[in-house]
């Protein structure tokens, strides 16, 4: 009977040192997991997609949460489609094709945070190159005497930004032309 007991209560400690073993296995496993996906959400936070991507995949093959790992990559390439348009925008910006900036500018989502942020911005500064692209032909329309031309020209002003400050110069200019004859 003593022998029963011995052997049953080594049963019982092997038992439950595997169950241990096992939970600790098992809560190390999600910890590394879990370390893996944050270092994922950081990587594309600093707009590291290459390594977001590497971690996504080493998280996929470690542990079968699909639908977190599903939603990660849909996050990545999410991030990474509005880095492509902010990045075209920025071409187009450059040589000097501010219309075709703009749009692509404006394709970029509210839920890129920063970028739609940047975008704005660069909206800005595409619009005020286009009124003092528009201002300088204006000007020039003017002083050829050309008032329809020049009207023309502060008409298409009006449609970048009909607040700007340009369009009451302009047509100060226009008025003291035409008082001068």
């Amino acid at each position: 009977m003593k022998k029963f007991i011995t052997i049953l209560s080594v049963i019982i400690c092997l038992g439950l040192g595997g169950l241990l073993i096992a939970n600790h296995y098992t809560s190390l496993k999600e910890e590394r997991f879990n370390n893996i996906i944050e270092n994922a959400n950081k990587a594309i936070e600093n707009r590291e997609y290459k390594t977001a991507e590497v971690l996504l995949e080493k998280a996929k093959l470690m542990n079968n949460k699909t639908n977190v790992i599903c939603k990660k990559i849909q996050n990545l390439e999410f991030h990474k489609e509005q880095q492509e348009l902010y990045d075209q925008g920025l071409r187009l910006e450059k040589i000097k094709r501010y219309s075709e900036a703009i749009n692509v500018f404006s394709e970029i989502q509210d839920d890129s945070n920063d970028l739609k942020i940047n975008s704005h911005k660069e909206i800005e500064v595409c619009k005020k190159c286009i009124i003092d692209d528009f201002s300088r032909k204006a000007d020039k329309a003017i002083k050829r005497g050309d008032i329809e031309r020049a009207k023309y020209i502060i008409a298409k002003i009006e449609k970048v930004d009909s607040e700007s400050p340009e369009i009451n110069i302009l047509n100060m200019k226009i008025e003291n032309f035409k008082s001068a004859k």
